[in-house]
């Protein structure tokens, strides 16, 4: 019986020492816990185990939550988690715990908001110059044109007897009226 305690204890010692040198060591932090909607438990008896960033290849991979039955009744789930230590984060992969380990609840979840739209930016600038007013006016009307013209003769009225009104002929001559024509 002794021989078998060793041989576990043995066994035990071995296999932490090799679980530490597998650990996982970047410098790169993980992003924040995703969101995640808990179905509905199968059973009473299965327990939530919350998903996780995992370190695959040369980045942060997202392992989904699901549900599972404990190996053995009174066993705690402990989550898995990124620790920063001097400047390197470490990865420490949930387990089953016995049961006076108590499990973490999950941290709350991060709510990332859209930024607001950016503000309209308005820029006052100085009014233009006025552009100069053309008044387009009609053309003013032509002047008058005054034609000087020599004045008519005096109209001559012939009178019925063949004889023009004012003058007769008297004597020598054609007479005017008061007027004496020689």
């Amino acid at each position: 019986m002794r021989t078998w305690l060793i041989a576990v204890a043995l066994v035990l010692v071995s296999s932490s020492g090799l679980a530490q040198a597998q650990r996982i060591r970047i410098t790169v932090a993980p992003p924040a816990p995703q969101v995640e909607v808990r179905p509905v438990a199968p059973s009473p008896r299965h327990v939530w185990v919350p998903g996780y960033w995992h370190w695959r290849g040369a980045r942060h991979v997202w392992v989904a939550g699901r549900f599972a039955v404990p190996p053995a009744v009174g066993r705690t789930w402990v989550e898995a988690r990124w620790v920063n230590e001097g400047g390197q984060w470490v990865f420490y992969d949930g387990q089953w715990a016995p049961g006076a380990v108590v499990a973490q609840p999950a941290p709350p979840p991060v709510v990332v908001q859209p930024a607001p739209p950016p503000r309209p930016v308005v820029v006052v600038q100085p009014a233009p110059p006025p552009r100069p007013v053309v008044v387009v006016q009609p053309a003013p009307p032509p002047r008058p044109v005054v034609v000087v013209q020599p004045a008519p003769p005096p109209p001559v009225v012939v009178h019925p007897h063949g004889k023009a009104k004012g003058w007769h002929g008297k004597g020598k001559g054609w007479h005017g009226k008061g007027k004496r024509w020689r």
